[in-house]
């Protein structure tokens, strides 16, 4: 059956408390927002040779850094394929 040979998967990210250091005459630590991050998958294996995935990334579509002038991806999917022999 189709959901037999399927895989889900879902990650919910969560994280507060995040900061970086400000240079200047003084050091400072300042405080970037929290993040909250969702992402789904669906892998099917067609056949043992065969394969394709579906996901999807960052689906609240939040704009956000994980780490200083870092910006995440906004909201991205990822087709694809695979064979092996």
């Amino acid at each position: 059956s189709f959901l037999g040979m399927c895989i889900f998967a879902a990650l919910i990210l969560y994280k507060g408390g995040l900061i970086y250091f400000k240079e200047g005459k003084e050091l400072k630590s300042l405080a970037l927002e929290d993040i909250m991050d969702l992402n789904v998958k669906m892998h099917y294996q067609l056949n043992p040779n065969t394969s394709f995935h579906v996901q999807g990334n960052n689906l609240t579509g939040k704009a956000y850094q994980r780490y200083l002038n870092y910006a995440v991806q906004g909201l991205n999917f990822n087709v694809g394929f695979g064979y092996s022999f």
